[in-house]
């Protein structure tokens, strides 16, 4: 209150209020603030892991690996995370009852309260968003990520799709990585308009891409933190990368490049984050495959130009030559 006597935190939709006072000019002491879902830090807070945040970040200091062990402990808690997600009042349920089912049910909650939202925006952009929020799993389960309206609509183009992107990014619902050619010294990255866009909260993006309910069996909760079960893993570590990235306040880029013009074969690499006048390419990997030829081969275009290379995995830090091979846990502290 402008007394001073409190301060108010206001959440939840106000797509209607806005509707209907937007041509009314309304004084008031309102800060906005960008907010995020949680990280996995502060699911950790939430999880009364706190010692585990410590170790974490000794390590990544000092770039030693943890010990066998505790990287396993660690890594099994970080899935558990990508499971709940970061939404405050499915990690609060995750707390209560560590039952999946439970945390399943909330985020099927979520689900339908963005759809309602939506369903409120006036035109065509809800309905355009509604259908971009749908098939989100389905672009990102592809082998190249790149948002492409035909999936959608058949023979639409971006431009048409422009109002529900639009409203999703600002609804904080979706973020977009946007495409560069060509990366300079100075960071200033050339923006393409193909772009990929990711679901901002991993847990919801899990509900959404598999609302079949199996998510609340403990048998697959189990093996999904264990590594043991059999789903398309990339899109999963590559979504919750970008969200990491995101809510630490690294805008997100990819490249995309050829050895010649007309080549067939495209490399990619899935974030550039820029460091100084220099660059850090970051390659997502959620195998223990050792190849990665798009990042060989970025590497010998870009020398001048990068300051060391990060792999994102689920194993344990090691470094070889210019790259640094970081476990998944360790994205936010980048």
């Amino acid at each position: 209150m402008k007394d001073g006597r409190f301060d108010y935190i206001e959440t939840g939709s106000l797509i209607t209020l806005k509707q209907n006072t937007r041509k009314i000019q309304i004084p008031s002491e309102e800060m906005h603030f960008r907010m995020y879902p949680m990280d996995f830090e502060e699911w950790c807070w939430a999880c009364g892991f706190e010692d585990m945040i410590g170790i974490i970040r000794e390590a990544y200091e000092k770039r030693e690996p943890l010990i066998e062990p505790v990287h396993r402990s660690v890594m099994e808690q970080f899935k558990t995370y990508m499971l709940t997600g970061g939404m405050p009042q499915a990690v609060s349920k995750y707390v209560e009852t560590h039952d999946m089912a439970d945390v399943e049910t909330v985020k099927k909650v979520i689900h339908g309260l963005y759809r309602d939202d939506m369903s409120k925006i006036g035109g065509s952009a809800g309905t355009k968003a509604r259908a971009i929020f749908e098939e989100i799993p389905s672009m990102l389960s592809t082998h190249r990520k790149n948002f492409r309206p035909g999936l959608i609509k058949k023979n639409s183009r971006q431009t048409y799709f422009a109002p529900g992107i639009e409203w999703l990014t600002s609804a904080r619902i979706c973020e977009r990585c946007k495409l560069t050619t060509d990366p300079d010294l100075t960071g200033n990255l050339n923006n393409g308009e193909p772009f990929k866009c990711y679901l901002l909260d991993t847990g919801l993006l899990m509900s959404l891409a598999f609302d079949n309910g199996i998510l609340s069996m403990p048998e697959v909760y189990s093996a999904f933190t264990k590594g043991r079960l059999s789903i398309n893993e990339g899109m999963l570590f590559e979504n919750v990368v970008a969200q990491l990235l995101r809510s630490s306040g690294k805008d997100l880029h990819y490249v995309e490049l050829k050895k010649k013009k007309d080549d067939k074969n495209v490399y990619e690499i899935d974030f550039i984050l820029p460091k100084g006048k220099k660059i850090t390419p970051v390659e997502v990997k959620s195998s223990t495959s050792s190849k990665h030829d798009s990042l060989d081969f970025f590497l010998e275009k870009y020398s001048k130009r990068i300051d060391g290379a990060i792999i994102v995995h689920p194993r344990n830090m090691k470094s070889e030559g210019k790259i640094l091979y970081l476990p998944i846990y360790m994205v936010s502290l980048i």
